[in-house]
Formats: structure tokens, C-alpha cells, sequence
């Protein structure tokens, strides 16, 4: 089998519990026989991709300077997604091909390969997705006090959520985790621990614990770090002569806007002069093993935890571990027997623990860590490990082709009429647009999925060339029809096109824009794969005064609310739904009605796809109706929109308050993968910030003025 993992983490370029797993993991499936690859970001590399064999597993490190065309418009996680995307496409198009993609769900990496294959990209077709859960950031995030609504944090989460839940597959290494995912997994999921390979030999058991704690992890407070301090400050006043070593790397504390270790380094100043609490920073794995070996109890107090490798190394060691409830830890510690368990939220129960267990005999101690030793031998060997996960991937690789997109929100299924109908009537709305159709038309009429009817609607143009024209054009170009009203404005012109239209999919297109060749043919595929995909559309790609490249997303709630993500003027969407709820709404007058119509469609039970390529074709024109908005028509759009929808906006309340309140007024929101100016410019920087940085607060402001 042709294994390819995706991950930010492997050995020995990197630390920490993914790389832990990815080395032992590859390593064992290398040696049942099998091809592996494995795909990882090293931001340090300086030169082009490394493709190098590391032991028995092919490794390919690339940088972030990788060449990624259309991505670059991306920023943060989502970039960084997009680049293993085109790592694993270029590789295809030279001729390899995995039988199945591992990856990670941390920071969502597998994200744009997998909406790139769901919405159909040739070179992802028939390869299988399994997403193993580690360290979900939106998970994390709520045992953190981290601010949930912030972006792009919250976004990085929808990546996170997206990739889950677009996997073929789910593999969880504890129940725990399972559960905390909740309905998120609907696909086949699978609880199987991470493998461990065993120390050649245990290090010397103490005849009796020394006084001393061991802390392994970030300084961090969901890592219980704040806990245990707490417990501490009761432990010395019994016995001032125990010692606490925190071994870790640092963490910024959202709430208190400083770094965990200097906040903490202050408030137990008095304890570190006495020698009693020390930081040690960040160690190498051989030094964290010397600590293991040196240190009495281990004491892991985690308000929340997958499948923590530090108790599963310190159990490895034949060391005591006392560790919180709340975790993976909890299915393989026995209390008593191989381990203890407490509640990470009472400092003084935690306190009791660890008095209790510094005065425990000798022959328990040994009895304790030698269970231990034995449990993780068990639990954690890898052959039996990759074996199980191998099964995992001969199920995806055999699965059946999937019936419905995987949305986040709900979505129920529409029933397409017959193939012999008029399948697709591309629909223009026309205000003295001479100057520019010909070139809209001239993009429709290359389409390699020709239109059954083109509709232009004009809506009372009052130019006598733009008039003219239309006669000229309706005996030039084959299947096009034009409907004359009275000028209505923009809804009504669509809606008026929607009404006359024989096709059961309306392709939107305003009169100055343009379409890429492929996108109405991907569309119309996506529609007629999956029934409850109500509309498509793809990324914008700006021409005229601009060049550069909107990155669209899927629109889901709560987020469509306040933010609109996809080309809205451009989508292709079933007529009946279309008609089922509404239409345009003409009550938008300055715009924004097709934002409107995508809120209502969603609410309904009616979502779309977004195609992540730049098959849409935007001219940023200076007398556009959307370069006419100001601060004053906005924020009146902004209370139509909200009252035509009162019943959506009113079950998303909380989310789009947070969401208002994390990131500042919509009309300064350009995109979900970066923090809004207004808000950037709203609090002190802790480093110099960036010219354009400053820039875009100065627009901010001025839009604020106005």
C-alpha cells in the first residue's frame, strides 16, 4: 500500500506529541511492507523541496516559499493549507499516486485537498482522505479562555471543523476526544490509541520518591498549569522541602494579553529564590527523559487532553503519574493500580494527591510503575497499532462514492429534473452596460458547457447605445433572448430572468463580468453528484483596476451572517430553489441582495459549494454599484438585511454578538483569515507592526469618519 502522511511534525526536524506519532507510525508501517511518504512544512528550509529517504520513509520537506499560483491570495493556516495541497498535486501530475492520505486535524492542513477533491479536481478523484484527530484548535481554544470569535483563530477552527468532517475517514486516539467532537463525526470513526515505542531499558527506580514534581508540557493554562501552582502553595506550606521542575515551552495568555512564564515567574517569584519552582524552558527529548528519570511523581493536571504522550512516557519509564481526569489519560491510568487520577479544578484535592502520594512506601512505588511499564507495553505497541490503522485505510480505499456533500450545517436534499430538459439558462441583468457585454457574452458562449438559453434582462436602460445593442446582439448570438421592464433595479432584473428561464440551473452573471470556460461545466457536475448542494460558486479573479484574487469559501452559518464569503452575483443555483425561497429580495435598493438571497438560502436548509479555483471573473470598475457604497448606506443595508432575516439572526444571536464584538462592524471585514484593521489598530501592538498594517488601520479610521 502507498501510504502519504500529512503533518507539521516529524522527527527529528521537530518535538512534540504529532511528531512522537509520526515518527513511530511510518516507521512500523515501513516495516510491515508498505511505501510511505511523508509531507511536511519546515518553515526553516531555505531552498527548494527536500525529497529525501530517511531510513525506510520517503520525507519531503518543503518551505513556504513553495510555488503556489492562485494560494497566494490566502494568508496564515489557509495558506499553509493550500501549499500540501499543491505539494500532493505536483507529485501527481509527475506520476505518483498514494492509495491513501493520512493527515493531521491541527491547524486543518487537509482542508483545500479535500475541497478540492469534493468539488471535483481530476488529480484528487478516488484517493482516499483519513483525518487522525491530535489537537484541534477549536477543541483546545475552549479550555484555554482563548478569545473563540477572533480572527482568523475562529476561522483556523471552520478549517479545522471542515477538514473533520470532509475525511473519509476519523481515527481518535481516545474516546475522550471522540466525545468532544460530538456530531461533528458522522462518517465512520474509529478510536485507536497512539503507538509508542518502549526505552531499551527503564531507567533506576528510586528505593523511595524523592520530594521532587515533574511538569512536562507547555506552560499553558489548559495545559493545568495555573492548578497546579495552586495546589503547590498548599503542598509547601506542609513540606517547604518539595521541589516543582516545569519543563516546557512558553504560551501567550490571551486574558491577561502576557506570556504565561513571565506572568507566572512574577507572582512566584519567592518560590524560584527559595529553589523550590523552577522553569526550565523548552528540552530536547533526551533531557526530558533525564528529568523523568530524576524526578519522584509526574504530575500532568491538563484541563483537557487527546492522548497525552507525556503520561504514556512517563508511564514507559516505570514512573508514578498523577494525572487529571480529564483526558485519553483516563483510559489507560487504573487508579491505585498503574496510576491516579484527580480533578484538575480543585486545587486542594490536588494537593492531597500529591502529599499522599510523596509518602507512599517504596515497594508500592515500584509496584505502581512496573503496572504502569506493562499497561503502556500493551496499549501502545506499534505493530498492533499500525496494524488496526492499516485496516482503517483498506476500508476507505474499498468505500463507496460518497451521495451528498459533508456541510457543516444542516442541508437537505433537492430532486433534479429530467436529463432531457434545458438544463442550464445563464441569466445577465443589464443597466447601460454597452460597453462591456459583448465581452460577458463572448465568455458565455465559450463555456465548455454551452448555455440551453441566454437571458439578458434590461432593466430600463436609458443609453441609447446600451440600448441599440441588445437589438444587435439578439441576431448574433444563437439562444439569446432579451426581456425589456421598466428600470426595478438589480433583484428584480434577476428576479425577472429567474421567472422566464426554462432551466433547471440559473447561472447569475452581471453584464460586465465573466466566466472561466470550466466553471459552469464543475458547477453543473457538483449539482447533479450531490443533491443537496443548492448552489456553486468559486473564487473571484479581478480584472480591470485590479488584479488580484478573492478566495471564496463555503457559506455556513453562523459565520454567513455576518460576513459574506462567497461571489454571490456570479453562483449557479437550482431554479427551484431559487423560486422556494424567493428570490431577490428588491427591498435591498443599494445592493447586497445577493448577499440577502445566499443568508436565506442557507437558513433554508439550502447551502452551497464553493469551487476553490479562479473560475469567476470580476471587473472592479470606479462607477460600480458596490464601489457607490459608504459608511451611511451600508450600515442601512446592514439593518435591512437583519430585519428581512430577523428569525435567522435572532437563533445565531450569541455567535454574531461575538463575532461583532471579536471583530469589529462587517464593512471592515474583507476576509475571515486575517484580523479586521479596526480591531489590529484597537490595542497596543507587542511588536512593530507592518506598514500595511498601519495603512489599513488608517483606512479603518477614515471609513469610520465618514
Amino acid at each position: 500500500m502507498k501510504i502519504w502522511l500529512l503533518t507539521t511534525e516529524y522527527p527529528p526536524y521537530f518535538g512534540g506529541g504529532i511528531a512522537t506519532y509520526a515518527g513511530i507510525i511510518t516507521q512500523e508501517w515501513a516495516r510491515l511492507g508498505h511505501e510511505v511518504t511523508v509531507i511536511v512544512r519546515d518553515p526553516s528550509l531555505k531552498t527548494a523541496p527536500l525529497d529525501i529517504q530517511q531510513g525506510p520513509v520517503r520525507v519531503i520537506r518543503f518551505s513556504d516559499a513553495y510555488p503556489i499560483g492562485p494560494g497566494q491570495a490566502l494568508t496564515g493556516a489557509a495558506q499553509i493549507s493550500w501549499t500540501y495541497a499543491a505539494v500532493v498535486a505536483d507529485r501527481i501530475r509527475i506520476g505518483e499516486r498514494p492509495d491513501v492520505i493520512e493527515s493531521q486535524d491541527y491547524l486543518g492542513i487537509p482542508y483545500y485537498l479535500l475541497q478540492r477533491r469534493w468539488t471535483g479536481d481530476p488529480l484528487f478523484q478516488g484517493i482516499p482522505v483519513v483525518v487522525t484527530v491530535h489537537s484541534p484548535k477549536f477543541v483546545v481554544d475552549r479550555f484555554d479562555d482563548a478569545p473563540l470569535y477572533r480572527l482568523p483563530d475562529y476561522w483556523i477552527g471552520v478549517l479545522e471543523q471542515a477538514s473533520i468532517k470532509m475525511a473519509d475517514a476519523v481515527v481518535c486516539p481516545s474516546h475522550y476526544v471522540r466525545d468532544q467532537l460530538g456530531p461533528l463525526v458522522t462518517q465512520p470513526s474509529h478510536v485507536i490509541p497512539n503507538p509508542y515505542r518502549l526505552p531499551d531499558g527503564i531507567g533506576p527506580v528510586p528505593a523511595r520518591p524523592a520530594p521532587r514534581i515533574l511538569y512536562v508540557g507547555r506552560v499553558q493554562k489548559v495545559k493545568g498549569i495555573l492548578a497546579l501552582l495552586a495546589a503547590m502553595r498548599i503542598v509547601w506550606e506542609r513540606r517547604p522541602e518539595v521541589t516543582l521542575d516545569v519543563v516546557g515551552g512558553d504560551s501567550y495568555f490571551a486574558p491577561r494579553a502576557i506570556w504565561m512564564t513571565d506572568d507566572l515567574k512574577t507572582r512566584y517569584a519567592a518560590d524560584i529564590r527559595q529553589g523550590r519552582l523552577t522553569f526550565h524552558g523548552l528540552k530536547p527529548p533526551a533531557a526530558v527523559k533525564e528529568f523523568l528519570r530524576r524526578d519522584g511523581l509526574v504530575v500532568v493536571p491538563s484541563l483537557y487532553e487527546n492522548f497525552p504522550y507525556t503520561v504514556v512516557e512517563a508511564m514507559a519509564e516505570a514512573r508514578v503519574v498523577l494525572a487529571s481526569e480529564t483526558g485519553g489519560q483516563r483510559e489507560i491510568i487504573r487508579p491505585g493500580d498503574n496510576g491516579f487520577l484527580m480533578r484538575p479544578d480543585r486545587a486542594d484535592e490536588l494537593a492531597q494527591h500529591i502529599l499522599t502520594l510523596l509518602a507512599l512506601p517504596a515497594d508500592e512505588w515500584f509496584r505502581i510503575g512496573q503496572a504502569a511499564h506493562a499497561t503502556i507495553a500493551y496499549v501502545c505497541e506499534p505493530e498492533r497499532i499500525a496494524t488496526r490503522k492499516l485496516a482503517v485505510f483498506e476500508d476507505v480505499i474499498a468505500g463507496s462514492p460518497h451521495s451528498e456533500f459533508p456541510f457543516l450545517t444542516a442541508s437537505r436534499s433537492v430532486a433534479s429534473v429530467p436529463a432531457e430538459s434545458t438544463r442550464l439558462s445563464v441569466v445577465i441583468p443589464y443597466y447601460n452596460m454597452g460597453a462591456y457585454v459583448e465581452e460577458t457574452l463572448q465568455s458565455v458562449y465559450q463555456s465548455r458547457v454551452p448555455p440551453d438559453e441566454v437571458l439578458i434582462v434590461n432593466d430600463g436602460s436609458t443609453d441609447p447605445a446600451s440600448v441599440a445593442l441588445l437589438y444587435q446582439l439578439e441576431e448574433r448570438y444563437p439562444k439569446l433572448r432579451v426581456i425589456r421592464q421598466t428600470n426595478q433595479g438589480l433583484a428584480s432584473a434577476r428576479n425577472t430572468g429567474a421567472r422566464h428561464a426554462q432551466g433547471q440551473y440559473l447561472a447569475f452573471l452581471d453584464a460586465d463580468d465573466q466566466v472561466d470556460p470550466t466553471y459552469w461545466e464543475r458547477a453543473v457536475a457538483l449539482l447533479e453528484a450531490y443533491p443537496n448542494v443548492a448552489f456553486v460558486g468559486a473564487w473571484a479573479q479581478y480584472f480591470g483596476a485590479s488584479e488580484q484574487i478573492w478566495p471564496t469559501f463555503n457559506p455556513e452559518l453562523p459565520y454567513i451572517l455576518y460576513h459574506n464569503t462567497v461571489n454571490s452575483s456570479a453562483l449557479i443555483v437550482r431554479k427551484a430553489v431559487f423560486e422556494a425561497v424567493g428570490g431577490n429580495n428588491p427591498a435591498m435598493t443599494y445592493g447586497m441582495e445577493d448577499w440577502e438571497t445566499v443568508i436565506r438560502l442557507v437558513a433554508a436548509g439550502y447551502p452551497g459549494v464553493v469551487i476553490p479555483e479562479p473560475l469567476f471573473r470580476y471587473r472592479i470598475r470606479p462607477d460600480s454599484m458596490s464601489r457607490g457604497f459608504n459608511r451611511h448606506n451600508l450600515l442601512y443595508l446592514y439593518q435591512t438585511l437583519t430585519r428581512l432575516n430577523a428569525d435567522v439572526y435572532e437563533r445565531h444571536a450569541v455567535e454574531v454578538a461575538n463575532l461583532l464584538n471579536a471583530n469589529g462592524p462587517q464593512y471592515l471585514a474583507d476576509t475571515p483569515l486575517r484580523e479586521t484593521p479596526a480591531v489590529a489598530g484597537s490595542f497596543t501592538p507587542l511588536t512593530p507592526q507592518p506598514w500595511w498594517k498601519k495603512a489599513a488601520r488608517g483606512l479603518a479610521r477614515r471609513l469610520l469618519r465618514s
